[in-house]
């Protein structure tokens, strides 16, 4: 790949990092120069994917994973209220047809797990994950605009993707399919939050760095949109154990008040569970997954 185009001056390394989750959509670069060092990143996609995960976020939020330089606009808007740094994109260019963003470089590894992490780092990620929740609009979403409903239709959307989902891609799991027409009912019968926040659907530790004892950075924000906060801490609860959770909700609870799960978790557990966000796992295990947040 020629990243010289990129660069004002000479390359004198180029460092590719290897994937960090099965199925990465993007090809990232440690990229040093004699008066620079960035992080390169392009799409590997050139056309819309059609895994579950993918079409789901197209059709709830109107996410193209090919729009490399979304990240920009996204960035640009979290960095501001986000206690967790997020990278400033320096530049951003097409060379041979191919879209590449060039950000700052934010020290740190990829977090492995939110379980290797201290109480005291995850207290700091409910703060950060709070001061991201603090930018609120009434509309769902993508942050360049291209879609965007009126959040208290988000459920109603929902309910209307919940049949393709199951028919394209879980057709052949007979438990998935029997629950499908409760979920739907509940889906049109709830109203979600009456905001969307900024949440990152495809929540995963391995979108944060951490320098071994806190958490230095969010990087991967390609899949971030707006939608109900619920769904950021729905899917955070598969993440943690029962101290980090509470570490995680004492933090948040500084910026703002933690919302009451009860009435959406088994419907957003559910939604989850067709996207595939941690790879396949069987109804019965995904849905009964214990309780953290209280």
């Amino acid at each position: 790949m020629d990243l010289q185009s990129l660069f004002p001056h000479p390359i004198q390394r180029i460092h590719h990092f290897a994937d960090v989750h099965p199925g990465q959509a993007s090809d990232v670069w440690l990229v040093t120069t004699a008066n620079e060092q960035a992080i390169v990143r392009t799409t590997r996609m050139s056309s819309q994917p059609t895994s579950d995960f993918w079409f789901g976020c197209r059709h709830l939020f109107g996410i193209d994973p090919t729009d490399v330089f979304a990240m920009e606009v996204v960035n640009q808007s979290l960095r501001p209220v986000s206690l967790i740094s997020i990278p400033r994109v320096v530049r951003k260019a097409t060379v041979h047809g191919v879209p590449f963003v060039v950000v700052e470089v934010i020290s740190g590894e990829p977090v492995q797990s939110f379980l290797h992490l201290p109480a005291e780092a995850i207290y700091e990620l409910g703060k950060g994950i709070a001061s991201i929740h603090q930018l609120q609009r009434t509309t769902c979403g993508n942050f360049r605009g291209t879609l965007a409903y009126p959040v208290n239709q988000f459920h109603e959307h929902v309910a209307q993707l919940i049949p393709q989902l199951v028919t394209r891609f879980h057709s052949n799991d007979a438990a998935i399919l029997s629950e499908m027409p409760w979920f739907v009912t509940e889906f049109e019968r709830n109203g979600a939050s009456p905001f969307a926040v900024p949440v990152l659907l495809d929540m995963d530790p391995t979108q944060f760095l951490t320098n071994g004892s806190r958490i230095t950075g969010l990087i991967d924000t390609e899949v971030y949109a707006f939608g109900p906060p619920e769904l950021d801490l729905v899917a955070l609860e598969y993440l943690l154990d029962e101290p980090r959770a509470q570490a995680f909700q004492t933090g948040y609870r500084q910026l703002r008040d933690f919302p009451d799960l009860t009435r959406v978790r088994p419907l957003y557990r559910y939604l989850h569970l067709l996207l595939s966000v941690q790879g396949e796992v069987p109804l019965g295990q995904w849905m009964n997954h214990p309780i953290l947040f209280r």
